[in-house]
Parts: C-alpha cells; structure tokens; sequence
C-alpha cells in the first residue's frame, strides 16, 4: 500500500454560534444544516460556540445520513456538553447512542466528540470522546 501525503483526507469546518445557553438548557433535534442540499452537508467539524460558560444538553441532531461522520467541538470558555442517551424528545432517527452504562457522555469545554450516523440503527452513535 502507497500512502500519498499530498492526497490525505481534509476535513470541512463550521462555526455554530448561535448557541446561546441559560444554564442547562436541552436542544432537542438541533439542526446543525447537516442534511444534504444543507449548508453544512459536507462539514466534518462542527465547532460549537455559545459564549456563555453554561452547561448545556444535546437530545438528538437532525440531518444524519447513513455513514455520515462529524465531530463536535466544544470550544474552549463553553460550559459542558452533554449528549443525552436516546433522549426525548428528540425524535427517534435524531437521537444519540452513547453504548455506556450511564446516560449520557459529557463534554468539557475544549473537548470533541466523535459520531457516525448509522442508517440501520437511525441514530447517531458515539464512536469517541476526548
């Protein structure tokens, strides 16, 4: 196998500010324009900015294709992310499987997660976190 460096994968960047949190407020279904024909159908990391230090909980994201890969990064100064298990009321097909024994995985300010969309499953699925 020949590996050529000048053609390694790049990966598409979006900044989503317009997350502006009280305190552990829940979205639900949160439209990130994923989806295709979306303005962020080819963006792989999706930087989540809210300017606030507020905790803040994600239920579920729309727009998941069957393989679609993103990773979400909670940009330093934010409060913690948590993405909740199967979490209602998001619908089913936008809910995230976190395969932990707890409910959800929590995300420090300056960390990223890492979630592939399975199309059996219809759900994102957690693959990783830092």
């Amino acid at each position: 196998i020949v590996i050529n460096a000048s053609t390694s994968p790049t990966y598409g960047f979006a900044e989503i500010s317009s997350l502006s949190p009280s305190n552990n407020q829940t979205y639900n279904d949160l439209d990130l324009d994923l989806g295709p024909g979306e303005a962020n159908e080819t963006v792989t990391v999706v930087r989540l900015s809210n300017g606030t230090s507020n905790n803040f909980n994600i239920t579920g994201l729309s727009g998941g294709t069957p393989g679609r890969h993103i990773i979400l990064y909670n940009v330093a100064g934010n409060g913690n992310m948590d993405l909740i298990d199967q979490g209602n009321p998001s619908a089913p097909e936008n809910q995230i499987l976190v395969l932990r024994n707890n409910n959800s995985v929590t995300i420090a300010d300056g960390g990223i997660v890492e979630l592939v969309y399975d199309g059996s499953a219809s759900k994102w699925i957690v693959i990783n976190d830092y």
